[in-house]
């Protein structure tokens, strides 16, 4: 009857009311988080109100993306000295298992960002409002000390003057460490190469020549010959035999270019051992 269905239309109106006017928890958080986020806030070290907030709604994500990234393993939980005592041996698994400085200061930023780490607290201040921010914290910035040591290692005005033996030393340290440091780590092993008679790392301005016999790289400065010249052809084909090479096989070293015009100090360090080849 039309009176039936009319109940039955008003009772289906009030249950879309009802519904549409019942509140969703989602999205009375969320619009509770962007009303604070509009607010204009005059935010001060000592002021937790705003972080607060931030963690409460923020924070069980950040925290369980930071037990991901810094308690991989059962050898990693705990504090950063005890995953580093217990780091494996081997390399792979090592980078597989930590995460990488730079995902370290992309949670870092996140954490500030959630309210689980409060700027201006000082970053080596502890505890902070977070054991886990704490964590980071105190980890990032290991990672970060290492980086800049290993960038004074590698760079172009310091390469000629780190020692190789403290080159290791930095990546035994940076070994133990649980972060993924296998790109700093490659950068610093090409820092330990050391070539020629001069064993000394490699240098873009001092031309070097390959040995045909032994391959190994060798200046010319070194071998007693005068690099090539910036219009001269590479001496691909010169059949090359280093100094060390010939006296292993009792041949007299012959360098089948001219004297070098200046020789470095490097080079005039190592020309008696130079000599002392040839002459074997």
């Amino acid at each position: 009857s039309y009176s039936s269905s009319s109940a039955a239309a008003a009772e289906r109106a009030a249950a879309t009311l009802t519904a549409a006017a019942a509140p969703d928890p989602t999205k009375q958080i969320f619009a509770g988080l962007k009303g604070a986020l509009a607010m204009e806030i005059d935010h001060a070290p000592t002021d937790h109100e705003f972080p607060t907030l931030l963690r409460e709604v923020c924070g069980a994500a950040w925290r369980e993306r930071a037990r991901k990234a810094l308690h991989t393993s059962a050898a990693a939980a705990g504090s950063a000295d005890a995953g580093a005592a217990a780091r494996p041996e081997d390399e792979d698994e090592h980078n597989k298992r930590y995460p990488t400085l730079a995902a370290l200061v992309e949670l870092k930023e996140s954490g500030v960002a959630s309210g689980c780490i409060i700027p201006g607290l000082g970053a080596h201040v502890y505890p902070g409002v977070d054991p886990l921010g704490d964590e980071l914290l105190q980890l990032e910035s290991k990672g970060q000390a290492w980086l800049d040591r290993a960038a004074d290692a590698v760079g172009e005005k310091s390469s000629n003057e780190v020692p190789v033996e403290e080159v290791l030393r930095l990546m035994q340290e940076g070994r133990a460490l649980p972060i993924n440091l296998k790109e700093e780590m490659e950068e610093l092993g090409e820092r330990c190469e050391v070539y020629c008679l001069c064993k000394s790392a490699y240098d873009a301005a001092r031309p070097m020549i390959s040995c045909d016999k032994c391959e190994g790289w060798f200046h010319y400065e070194c071998c007693g010959m005068c690099p090539p010249g910036e219009e001269e052809s590479e001496d691909a084909d010169a059949n090359f035999k280093c100094p060390p090479c010939c006296s292993a096989v009792g041949l007299t070293y012959a360098p089948f270019r001219g004297p070098p015009k200046e020789r470095p100090k490097e080079a005039a360090a190592t020309a008696g051992a130079a000599a002392g080849a040839a002459g074997a």
